[in-house]
């Protein structure tokens, strides 16, 4: 694998990115929801994945956080359109292709899915569930038991589905890879052994190579920011303008809740 960054497609996904999730925040701790996919493009920086993995990377989401089936279809056509059929076939490898059914059998069908895709959809998951374990870590350390509050699943589920990932991810790829997902469910489980309460100060746990990880990707994600110069305002008046466009060939379109 070679590094990759900026390049002409991978501002084009941003774009794309930009256009999609700029006016959503993330369940888990109320961030933008554009520093996923951006943190998620870092990790994978850093792996040294390739062009196509990236461009994924910071796409991820985009199809199955579209609020019905009409924009699912104009965001394939797009995403094949700008950058191959490859890249979309691995988004729809990291894709719940059915929002409409129970969290349970969601994160099962997801589960046998990732048994059996590849290495390179199998990266864009482990980057993405790295991150997102990281801010569970992290608000856990502030609010505690309450942080179970703000998820859909309940703690028990979410815990289920996190033991089940790694166990996946760490039968399939390499040991570099999966190091800090890992590494940010044990901090979790040693967070939840001390008395918690909302609001409540937790002993502080460090862990060097995680912080080490963090300053990489912050730095990423500012370098990301600073050299596209994109006008988020303009993206999003272009979404609101395609979304009422498409909004004209469904009465009655489903809303929406990004998942942490």
């Amino acid at each position: 694998m070679t590094n990759t960054f900026l390049t002409p497609r991978l501002e084009q996904a941003m774009e794309l990115a930009i256009r999609v999730h700029g006016n959503m925040k993330r369940k888990g701790d109320d961030q933008p929801y554009l520093v996923h996919p951006m943190s998620v493009l870092a990790l994978l920086v850093k792996w040294g994945a390739d062009e196509d993995a990236c461009i994924a990377g910071l796409l991820h989401d985009v199809i199955e956080d579209a609020d019905n089936d009409v924009q699912r279809a104009e965001y394939r056509k797009e995403i094949t359109k700008k950058f191959g059929a490859e890249v979309l076939e691995i988004v729809e490898g990291v894709t719940e292709q059915d929002k409409s059914l129970p969290w349970r059998t969601r994160k099962d069908l997801y589960l046998e899915h990732l048994k059996v895709a590849s290495v390179t959809s199998l990266l864009v998951s482990c980057a993405d569930h790295t991150h997102n374990s990281q801010s569970l870590a992290e608000i856990y350390a502030v609010e505690g038991e309450d942080v179970w509050k703000r998820f859909n699943a309940g703690k028990e589920e979410k815990l289920w589905y996190l033991r089940e990932s790694i166990q996946i991810l760490e039968q399939r790829l390499e040991e570099r890879y999966v190091v800090d997902f890992r590494t940010n469910i044990e901090r979790l489980y040693e967070l939840m052994s001390y008395p918690t309460s909302p609001k409540v100060d937790h002993p502080k746990i460090l862990y060097p190579k995680v912080q080490a990880d963090q300053k990489f990707m912050d730095n990423l994600v500012n370098r990301v920011i600073k050299n596209l110069g994109y006008r988020v305002e303009r993206l999003d008046q272009e979404d609101r303008q395609m979304r009422r466009k498409m909004s004209d060939n469904t009465q009655n379109p489903p809303t929406h809740e990004p998942e942490a």
